[in-house]
């Protein structure tokens, strides 16, 4: 197993342990998690690490050939690790940021706190600011370590690997070393413990919850049962009501309508024969107007016959006194009056036959005149009725074709 491996899991558990307590750490240094340089290197070292265990996967796999199922094994889970990292709270409060530049404070303040300090000195190898660790052979207790994950997907905590004795004046430090990495374990399998005595705690607590939740759901399921029921009993008594208020005011609309048609009807009727009362009303007036009009002119013409004839007598009696007073004269005067009551005689015929034969032609073109009044006043009475009642009959009838509709 190749010791990059190692330094990249033993910083995951400290990586997710951080990126759950960055607000409050962040707090405490009195500055925005955005803005502190920390937790900005977190994020840094979230975004390059997968890429970094590329590179250094197929560097060994160029030296040393393909690598083992084992390795494969821990760099699927280092994948899954990082990827649920990388959709944690921490790594999207902090999206934009950019890469952070650690001052010399800075770093002092991260290596004051131990997870801190293990993330920054990878971050260091994944940024290419320090060489990572040489390859060294694993113990036989890590070859016998089975490649299954734990439940929780916490990284396993990796066991010391098996060193080459030291040279005898790096004994000190080749043991001083060796107690740091035994403290790191320590500290990684009492976060283990916890871990899953917390996982216990919220399996017990999510059974309980789940337990009371189908039981919630299963009275939520039996009140909306009799909720639907009630409300579809509910709605059929309201649809058999609605179907029979529907046809209730359909038989009254079709009573209403009838009793309109019939009334429509029988006004229709009503005014047809009020018009056709009245049209041969008129035609009755116009009639006896123009029988008026020919009585008055053959009674003019009468009068007129009968003045005639009058002044014709009264002027043949004075003729015939005058003639008699002629007589008892001369016979020559007489003749000569004789003559002259003649001719004023017929002067005066003629004049009454041409007074006559004037009336007589004045009251002809009357009567003609009273004749073709009488056939224009029947002809536009006749018109006007026809009109009427082709007005009436198709009122009528579109009043019957609405209220049918």
């Amino acid at each position: 197993m190749k010791n990059w491996i190692y330094e990249v899991e033993s910083c995951l558990i400290p990586l997710f342990e951080l990126s759950e307590e960055y607000e409050s750490y962040a707090a405490a240094r009195g500055a925005s998690p955005r803005e502190l340089p920390e937790t900005l290197m977190l994020r840094d070292l979230i975004d390059k690490l997968w890429p970094y265990c590329l590179r250094m996967a197929e560097a060994d796999c160029a030296a040393e050939g393909a690598a083992d199922e084992r390795t494969h094994a821990r760099l699927d889970r280092i994948e899954r690790l990082v990827s649920a990292l990388k959709e944690s709270a921490f790594f999207k409060a902090t999206e934009g940021c950019a890469a952070p530049a650690l001052s010399a404070g800075d770093r002092a303040a991260a290596e004051q706190d131990d997870d801190y300090s293990a993330c920054l000195k990878l971050w260091d190898v994944v940024c290419g600011r320090a060489e990572p660790a040489a390859d060294e052979e694993p113990d036989e207790e890590h070859d016998e370590e089975p490649a299954t994950e734990p439940a929780d997907e916490t990284p396993e905590a990796p066991q010391a690997p098996e060193r080459h004795a030291p040279e005898p004046d790096d004994a000190a430090l080749a043991e001083e070393a060796l107690n740091s990495l035994r403290e790191a374990i320590g500290r990684m399998r009492s976060r283990e413990a916890a871990a899953a005595a917390a996982i216990a705690s919220l399996e017990a607590e999510l059974s309980g919850s789940r337990a009371e939740h189908e039981r919630e759901m299963l009275s939520l399921r039996e009140s909306t049962a009799r909720e639907l029921t009630e409300l579809r009993e509910e709605t059929t008594g309201r649809l058999k009501e609605a179907g029979s208020e529907a046809a209730r005011r359909v038989s009254e609309a079709e009573s209403e309508a009838s009793r309109r048609i019939s009334e429509a009807e029988s006004e229709a009727s009503k005014k047809i024969s009020e018009a056709e009362s009245e049209a041969l009303r008129r035609i009755d007036e116009a009639e006896a107007g123009a029988r008026k009009l020919v009585e008055e002119a053959k009674a003019e013409a009468e009068t007129a016959r009968r003045e005639a004839a009058e002044q014709l007598e009264t002027a043949r009696r004075e003729a015939a006194d005058k003639i008699a007073l002629v007589r008892s004269m001369s016979s020559a005067e007489l003749k000569k009056q004789a003559a002259d009551y003649e001719s004023k005689i017929s002067a005066l015929s003629e004049a009454h036959s041409k007074e006559l034969r004037d009336r007589t032609s004045a009251l002809e073109e009357r009567l003609s005149d009273a004749e073709r009044t009488i056939a224009v006043q029947e002809e536009e009475l006749r018109s006007a009725y026809e009109a009427e009642i082709f007005r009436l009959r198709g009122s009528h009838e579109a009043e019957i074709n609405r209220l049918k509709s």
